[in-house]
């Protein structure tokens, strides 16, 4: 990670942890212990977060100006932190992130959010694509079981799957340290 270094925390907002409408996602109080020591880590090691924040149909929990679209509280931005909006499960597409990361000089990335096997692992692809180092916390992303696959197995398959040759892998606590001493 020797190149410009953002963190980028995808679609952690209030629906994903807090909403009568869904349960939260799986092991939803290990997600936001990760992503707040990354996000802690990242800022103490003056590295940009720039948020990513999706915005759901109507009638959707994550409809836009609904509760459980806004940024969860715990992690929200601080003033000056870049959000970004999308409608797609690419954060880069019909976006403005690779303007954000451009004027910013980034060119890696440290991924944390939901849902797995689309929002992160799409973001991921894309990024990858277009040429950043792009690191996923392997036990910084949830999701929701599926018909066919536990939430478990999903993460899992979505760290093989990824971490097989197009993003690396590391454990939160490990980037955190990495986060830290970047600044």
């Amino acid at each position: 990670m020797n190149r410009r270094l953002a963190l980028l925390v995808i679609d952690l907002q209030t629906a994903v942890f807090e909403d009568p409408g869904m349960p939260p996602v799986f092991e939803a109080a290990t997600l936001l212990e990760n992503a707040r020591t990354l996000i802690d880590a990242a800022r103490s090691g003056e590295v940009p977060v720039v948020y990513v924040q999706h915005c759901g149909r109507a009638g959707d929990e994550f409809e836009e100006g609904r509760p459980g679209w806004f940024i969860y509280g715990p992690i929200a931005p601080c003033p000056g932190e870049p959000v970004v909006q999308k409608q797609q499960s690419d954060a880069f597409e019909g976006t403005r992130l690779q303007e954000v990361l451009e004027s910013l000089s980034i060119r890696s990335l440290v991924i944390t959010g939901a849902q797995s096997e689309h929002c992160v692992a799409a973001t991921c692809r894309r990024a990858a694509q277009l040429s950043y180092e792009v690191t996923l916390a392997s036990d910084g992303h949830s999701t929701w079981a599926s018909s066919t696959q536990t939430a478990a197995e999903i993460i899992a398959e979505q760290n093989t799957t990824l971490g097989a040759g197009l993003v690396n892998l590391r454990t939160s606590a490990r980037l955190a340290d990495e986060l830290r001493g970047a600044g």
